[in-house]
């Protein structure tokens, strides 16, 4: 598992971004094989600080949202997971982190999120968001 810094922006407030690549083929993401719409886009100031050459921003689709958080899938167009889609979180403390699928992530304060390929399901607790993202709750 690979990890690495990334610097968020201002939009509305302190932007941070969380990029989550997962190496998988693509056909466990159907979300990916529709045409972007202006709500897939991502906020220039999160574009900003990605490598334009390792993600191709014109694939971006908007996932799924819960609280703060929005969730992007993006194709990585270079490096480790190439021609996988990744997962770009808007919300989250600034950080890369690269493995295989199901790929978890739980930001310091808040729920628990997990990338799968769909369709995601609703066992052991988690809640699913989209067919790529799952949450559950980490009170207790």
């Amino acid at each position: 598992m690979t990890r690495s810094n990334l610097a968020g922006g201002l939009l509305g407030g302190l932007l941070t971004t969380m990029v989550l690549v997962g190496c998988s083929d693509t056909s466990g993401f159907p979300i990916m094989d529709r045409q972007q719409t202006d709500k897939d886009k991502l906020p220039s100031s999160v574009e900003e600080f990605l490598d334009s050459e390792e993600f191709d921003f014109s694939s971006s689709r908007l996932s799924a949202s819960k609280d703060d958080n929005a969730f992007f899938l993006v194709y990585k167009t270079a490096g480790q997971g190439k021609g996988a889609p990744c997962l770009v979180v808007v919300g989250q403390s600034g950080t890369s982190i690269c493995g295989g699928l199901p790929l978890n992530f739980t930001p310091a304060r808040g729920d628990a999120f997990q990338f799968v390929e769909a369709p995601a399901s609703g066992d052991d607790g988690w809640t699913v968001l989209s067919e790529n993202i799952r949450t559950r709750s980490t009170a207790g």
